[in-house]
């Protein structure tokens, strides 16, 4: 990886140094462009917050300690170490209930494949330490979610009020699962039954990935996941569903790519043209390379250079990501994410399913359309023109505060 280009592409002092840390490469290298940056480095609350941001604090706590402790800001030093070691212990602790509720669902005949969080920390990164998570994303079989649910309301989990309305199943569908959270507020828990919305252009063959997963040891444990060729594909629209709003997104890229020095690149290419996801995967990749220096196969070059967009969406992001302007306004912000959707796509069914899923959501009612004018159910027909009213008065809502 070359750090001196990725370092180059970034016009502050104090962002490069985050991609300096947030990167691999040859240690002396590394070390000596490190160094320089912290010696240059004059705003230390903005590195430490900008860590924070991006969900980077941990890399950058790890990378500085190595190699430039001697020359890091005292107070800032501190603060980086007490959120890494924060960071580290809770970590370990949802490794702990990961492994604990595996156990529970497999004694009950459930298998589960946890990715993101833990597995992908210690996969990608070599260390549960050195990723930063919130919560357990857990991939379970669509005949087993319910009774998912209903083990981890045995075991002291509860749902959202939002989510079980109606029964919940419409959301179990929708959002392709549900959410769980442990009575004391201390885990959190996603159980998916897939992975990302058909709106947002990704269709992984579920029957492929249940069919031979791999595992992998964590604690004494053999715990099943993703092939690293599905892996890399989903932080790719991941990434993209997100807009690559966090520098963290790409690093988990830079790192599967690190770790999984044998990933099968025919097959990426061609999984991903047949799902549609292509361009999703090239964004992926062209930040990965443009930001961290990470190096491509020739024949993804080849493919890339087929595909022009990808590279004007990654170059809008690179300028995006570490920008100081003012935040859009809700009207502004909305047009900008449905138009990057839009681009992002390559297919045009899949532009046209986008452009249903808008529809359907500036006109089907939802519980803030009910809170606003709660109506008789003979009446509620009247939410279809409701709800666009309401809709457009929260986006103006905002700026005409700016303006006053």
């Amino acid at each position: 990886m070359n750090i001196s280009r990725s370092t180059r592409l970034i016009p502050r002092n104090e962002d490069a140094l985050l991609l300096a840390c947030a990167v691999k490469g040859a240690e002396k290298e590394k070390r000596e462009t490190v160094r320089r940056l912290v010696s240059q480095c004059t705003n230390w609350d903005y590195v430490v917050e900008a860590a924070r941001h991006h969900g980077i604090t941990a890399l950058v706590t790890s990378s500085l300690e190595r190699r430039a402790a001697d020359i890091v800001p005292r107070k800032s030093s501190e603060i980086l170490s007490r959120r890494f070691r924060a960071n580290a212990a809770r970590n370990l602790f949802l490794t702990r209930e990961l492994l604990l509720l595996i156990r529970e669902f497999g004694a009950h005949g459930i298998n589960v494949i946890p990715f993101k969080g833990p597995v992908l920390a210690i996969t990608a990164y070599g260390n549960v330490a050195l990723r930063e998570f919130l919560d357990l994303d857990i991939l379970v079989q669509k005949e087993h979610i319910v009774r998912a649910g209903q083990l981890l309301t045995q075991w002291g989990y509860q749902q959202p009020v939002s989510q079980t309305s109606g029964g919940g199943s419409s959301h179990v569908e929708s959002q392709l699962g549900c959410d769980f959270w442990r009575k004391d507020g201390r885990v959190s828990v996603e159980l998916h039954w897939s992975f990302i919305q058909r709106w947002l252009g990704f269709q992984v063959d579920l029957e492929a990935v249940w069919r031979t997963p791999p595992s992998v040891p964590i604690g004494g444990m053999n715990v099943l996941s993703l092939p690293a060729e599905t892996m890399l594909l989903y932080l790719c629209a991941h990434g993209t569903k997100h807009r690559w709003r966090r520098l963290c997104w790409v690093v988990d890229i830079a790192q599967v790519m690190e770790h999984e020095a044998a990933l099968d690149w025919d097959k990426l290419l061609k999984t991903s043209k047949h799902m549609g996801s292509r361009r999703t995967f090239f964004l992926g990749l062209r930040l990965a390379h443009f930001l961290l220096g990470v190096e491509l196969p020739h024949k993804v070059w080849l493919e890339m250079e087929k595909d022009p967009t990808s590279t004007t969406l990654a170059q809008k992001i690179c300028a995006d990501i570490f920008s100081s302007e003012p935040a859009e306004t809700a009207t502004a912000a909305g047009w900008s994410k449905d138009w990057f959707y839009l681009r992002a796509k390559e297919r045009w069914q899949d532009r046209l399913r986008y452009l249903r899923y808008l529809a359907g959501w500036l006109l089907l009612p939802s519980q803030k359309d009910r809170r606003w004018i709660p109506l008789p159910a003979s009446l509620r027909w009247l939410y279809i023109v409701l709800r666009p009213i309401r809709v457009a008065c929260s986006m103006i809502r905002p700026r005409s505060r700016a303006r006053a």
